[in-house]
């Protein structure tokens, strides 16, 4: 019998997000308020694909203001999964 693997408590699992017109405007009102902690602690699970699509659903300012507060790691997967264009422009 092979070996059970535990997962590491400390990692969430990542979920499924659809972009609503409610968490774009809330997390646009967090990002205005500067409430870095909040903003990531929401996106935190989220897959690059959903996160790009936020991205993509906030106005521009915000958005790039949400893209610097990524982790070097997280931003470069989020990278990945957007349109030419708007990651050159996001750059």
């Amino acid at each position: 019998m092979p070996p059970q693997v535990v997962p590491d408590e400390r990692e969430r699992p990542p979920v499924q997000f659809e972009v609503d017109s409610e968490m774009v405007d809330n997390i646009s009102t967090l990002i205005d308020a500067d409430q870095q902690g909040m903003v990531m602690n929401l996106v935190a699970d989220l897959y690059p694909a959903d996160l790009s699509s936020l991205l993509t659903h906030l106005p521009f300012d915000e958005a790039k203001q949400l893209f610097q507060w990524l982790p070097t790691e997280d931003a470069g997967e989020v990278l990945a999964e957007l349109e030419g264009g708007y990651r050159k422009s996001l750059l």
